[in-house]
Order: structure tokens, then C-alpha cells, then sequence
């Protein structure tokens, strides 16, 4: 008497462990997992940039000509944050984008950043969006669906001016 599994039983049971793994798979989400994971740190890290940028107009008074996101922001030996960088800005254009009037002694900045997967809009993501002709021209064109502010910033100087991916 054969006690093995024929060949019936065997795609039975293949079938169920396949249904339950693609259920299991769709209940948890792995992937919208690591997206949520990534926007929370993408949050943490340029929430401690807007603290650094605040310290920084308070010392020097001015917010920096520009930052480079991923190194460190140091002004006569005092660094006031290490930058962080978006995970994927080496995968092509997602990276943190820093903008200000120009000038010499800027007054004001705005940070180009972009959320994955989000199921909110735009304007939930950036006060800029909110005002009537304040986004850059591109802004819709491009990856980034998110931003912050200094506490004052130019409208018309902003929609003037398109947002420049940095890859």
C-alpha cells in the first residue's frame, strides 16, 4: 500500500498555500509598507531641516543661498544639521529640491519634495498649493507632489519659476 501523496493531492494543496501567500500578500502590503516607512522618514528628516533653517536665519539672518542635501549645513564651524537626502533621489529625480529668492541674503524658502503613493492631493501636501497662482509652471508636471515653507515666501517670484530636478 503506497502512503505517498498523488499527484492530485500535491496541486490541492499548492493551490491553497498559493491562494493563502496571495492573500496574505495583498492583506499586507509590503510594498505600500515601505512606502509609508519612506514618507515618515522623508517627514522626520525635513522636519529637522525646518528646525536647522529657523536656527540658522536666527544666527545668521538669512536662510542659506542653498543647501546640498546630504551633507552638511556648517557655517564657521558650528553645523546646524546634517541634510538628509530622499531615499531615491539615486534612482532618478526624486531628489530635495531648495529654493529661494536668489538673492544674496534670502528672506524666504521653499522645499520641492515628493510623497509616494499618497492618497492625498497636492494641496494637502503643500501650502503653496493653496494660493491662487503660487505653484511653480512645472510643479504639475513633475514627481513632486509635496512641499514646505518658510513661515513667509514669494507667490509671484514662485509661479515664475520652475522646479529643477536635481539628479
Amino acid at each position: 500500500m503506497n502512503r505517498g501523496f498523488t499527484l492530485i493531492e500535491m496541486v490541492v494543496t499548492i493551490g491553497i498555500l498559493a491562494a493563502l501567500t496571495a492573500v496574505l500578500m495583498v492583506t499586507l502590503d509590503p510594498l505600500g509598507q515601505l512606502n509609508k516607512a519612506q514618507n515618515s522618514n522623508r517627514e522626520q528628516g525635513l522636519t529637522a531641516v525646518k528646525a536647522a533653517l529657523e536656527e540658522y536665519i536666527s544666527d545668521q539672518k538669512c536662510y542659506p543661498v542653498s543647501l546640498t542635501f546630504g551633507s552638511n549645513l556648517t557655517v564657521s564651524g558650528k553645523t546646524y544639521i546634517s541634510l538628509p537626502q530622499d531615499p531615491n533621489c539615486h534612482k532618478g529625480g526624486w531628489c530635495y529640491i531648495y529654493e529661494t529668492d536668489g538673492s544674496t541674503c534670502p528672506q524666504w524658502y521653499v522645499i520641492y519634495y515628493s510623497l509616494q503613493q499618497t492618497n492625498t492631493n497636492l494641496t494637502q501636501q503643500c501650502p503653496l498649493a493653496t494660493q491662487q497662482n503660487c505653484l511653480p509652471p512645472n510643479m504639475l508636471s513633475t514627481k513632486y507632489n509635496s512641499c514646505f515653507t518658510s513661515e513667509d515666501y514669494n507667490c509671484s517670484y514662485i509661479s515664475q519659476h520652475d522646479i529643477t530636478p536635481l539628479q
